[in-house]
């Protein structure tokens, strides 16, 4: 986004929500100028945020565009400012994250949506978890935590293996190598459009795996130490995501 709308937004997160919204309940709102809250966002409204009465929010359909909304009785009333669409202010992050245990991959992606993670593969190899987490259950969890972090633009979330995600690999990516001489701060990507972080399940990737992934993406040491699965990703992704 550019540097006013910014800075707009930072103002209004003292006393403005961030709701979500998908595409026809957006569509919905600024059509009819009401729209009932969504049932999966009560919970996290009323019993989380604490907001009861009326107040005030920004609804976002999660790609940049907001809407400014009065809340009252779980109704959205719509105020008319409308920005039709913000831009992200950097080049966009993705993660290719493996799926783990449902604990652990959870804070992932809570993780991946506070600090501003464009798109997210869910992949499945060697050492993977064997019972991946429901789709709802993934989508209602970076939501959820994108609200918190007041971030508008939500990432896109796929799933497939690693060997297919290999046919659809950007440049710009990289992935824990404990042989690698290079350190993550020492990266800096070719493709200044994007980078990227493939963070192994736990056991971690096999050889064969970590050969295959050296064809594609940088290796790089995280640490000295062996890491867990969701601190590698927060590392990376903490770096990857605030470097200019």
């Amino acid at each position: 986004m550019n540097e006013s709308a910014a800075t707009s937004l930072r103002r209004l997160q003292k006393d403005h929500a961030l709701i979500l919204l998908n595409k026809p309940e957006m569509g919905a709102l600024l059509a009819q100028g009401t729209l009932a809250m969504p049932e999966r966002h009560r919970e996290h409204f009323v019993k989380v945020m604490r907001r009861a009465g009326v107040w005030q929010a920004l609804a976002s359909d999660g790609e940049g565009s907001l809407a400014a909304v009065t809340v009252e009785n779980s109704l959205l009333k719509f105020n008319g400012t409308h920005e039709t669409k913000l831009l992200p202010s950097r080049a966009p992050v993705t993660l290719v994250q493996a799926w783990i245990k449902p604990k652990a991959l959870k804070v992932v992606l809570q993780k991946s949506a506070e600090f501003g993670v464009s798109e997210i593969y869910l992949i499945d190899c060697e050492r993977a978890q064997a019972a991946p987490e429901k789709a709802a259950r993934i989508d209602a969890i970076v939501e959820n935590a994108c609200m918190q972090a007041y971030n508008v633009f939500k990432p896109k979330i796929s799933t497939t293996n690693l060997t297919d995600w290999f046919s659809v690999a950007k440049a710009g990516m990289v992935f824990g190598d404990l042989e690698a001489k290079n350190r993550l701060t020492d990266f800096h990507s070719e493709n200044s459009a994007h980078r990227g972080f493939i963070n192994g399940p736990e056991g971690g990737f096999t050889a064969a795996e970590i050969q295959a992934l050296r064809e594609k993406a940088g290796g790089v040491l995280l640490s000295e130490n062996v890491l867990r699965s969701e601190t590698a990703a927060i590392f990376a992704l903490g770096y990857l995501c605030l470097v200019p």
